[in-house]
């Protein structure tokens, strides 16, 4: 009506936050599996979060592993090789949602288990003096393995010895064989302290090596051979050589 002053309207303003909260994910990672197993563990950190009007929650989703919650913390358990997908949702108090997602890549970064036989005893044998062959020992990787693996994969073993140059026995103990499936051993070896070295290494290029310390052992019966039957005149005998013996020799 004219004349009415002042007038008076009411008007409601809503105040809505539409905007979901943003949410900054870790950059991709890789970790390693366990050293007795092929699987890794891993804790997965709180995403960054930032949100304009109210506080926020998340959740977690893993593409695979055993995925739990202690206290307000997620763990990632059981992981295998390879990329797992990891998903963050996170929600504000106005029912914003957001999400972010980032790769943990497990691979196996433990070097194998190597171990050596220290017990290992080396007695040279073989040999024919007559036909020139001296007495030898071959010594094999899987001899000195004493139980040498690794948690994801077989291995493959090595050997090799110092004080050796050109397949003979050489003084200087900084002179090395080359790594092989076997080692060997000569006559010039016996008393010697020699130093064996065993290399391991897994199908994901992982390496590891052990060492131990053989003095090889001269057991061969020594043996001579006699030289063939000789007729000598009387003449050639000594003067006291009895007229009535044979000569043994």
């Amino acid at each position: 009506n004219l004349g009415i002053n002042p007038r008076v309207h009411v008007q409601i303003i809503q105040v809505f936050d539409t905007d979901g909260p943003q949410v900054i994910c870790p950059d991709d990672i890789v970790i390693s599996t366990g050293p007795f197993g092929c699987t890794a563990t891993y804790q997965i950190p709180a995403p960054l979060v930032e949100d304009a009007c109210s506080a926020t929650t998340y959740t977690v989703t893993a593409s695979q592993g055993n995925l739990s919650l202690v206290g307000s913390t997620y763990f990632l358990s059981n992981l295998p090789e390879g990329p797992t997908t990891i998903e963050y949702r996170v929600v504000d108090e106005c029912v914003g949602v957001n999400f972010c997602s980032y790769t943990v890549t497990v691979e196996d970064l433990i070097e194998p288990t190597a171990a050596c036989n220290d017990q290992l005893i080396v007695s040279i044998g073989g040999g024919d003096t007559a036909a020139g062959i001296t007495g030898s020992a071959r010594i094999f990787a899987t001899d000195v393995d004493e139980g040498s693996g690794d948690n994801c994969t077989p291995v493959s073993l090595f050997v090799r010895r110092n004080g050796w140059l050109d397949g003979d026995c050489d003084e200087s103990a900084d002179r090395w064989s080359e790594w092989g499936d076997y080692i060997d051993f000569l006559c010039c070896d016996v008393g010697r302290e020699i130093t064996v070295e065993l290399f391991v290494n897994d199908e994901n290029g992982n390496v590891n090596t052990c060492w131990m310390t053989v003095t090889p052992e001269d057991k061969l019966t020594p043996y001579c051979t006699a030289p063939a039957d000789v007729e000598l005149p009387c003449t050639d005998l000594p003067l006291t050589f009895p007229g009535d013996r044979r000569a043994h020799v």
